[in-house]
């Protein structure tokens, strides 16, 4: 089976019996999109590499370039800087999450929620209308 990962790191590409004839053109365009992919990392170019799991080829490659981007990223503190807009990020998804759900179990809210939906798909009034009703409820 043919892999095609847009915006990897390292892209192994590895190939099925139907591909097999286009493989080596495959490899050789993708390699030369990457020129054009905006970098992602200050210290790491992403890598297009040839593998096979059937027969084993490269796959030794693939793992090296693997621990290498990780040891880059590591040692560059770009892995530690990335982690911590993630986690940040996390925390406002799960408050965010946190917040509706907390909406809309809400007794006035639960008891008006489904009046409300079926105005807003009517078209009886706008989803911004609908929304000010519920938040209203709460009042």
């Amino acid at each position: 089976m043919e892999i095609l990962l847009m915006l990897q790191d390292v892209q192994p590409l590895s190939k099925s019996p139907h591909t097999i004839i286009m493989y080596p053109y495959v490899y050789y365009r993708y390699g030369s999109a990457l020129k054009f992919i905006p970098k992602r990392y200050k210290n790491w170019n992403p890598k297009c590499i040839q593998v096979s799991s059937v027969t084993g080829k490269n796959m030794d490659r693939a793992w090296e370039l693997m621990n290498k981007f990780q040891k880059t990223m590591i040692e560059s503190g770009e892995f530690r800087a990335k982690r911590e807009r993630q986690s940040t990020a996390w925390l406002w998804h799960h408050i965010t999450d946190k917040i509706i759900e907390n909406f809309k179990t809400h007794p006035q809210v639960a008891q008006n929620t489904a009046a409300v939906e079926l105005q807003v798909r009517r078209g009886d009034i706008t989803a911004a209308q609908g929304a000010d009703m519920l938040l209203d409820a709460i009042k």
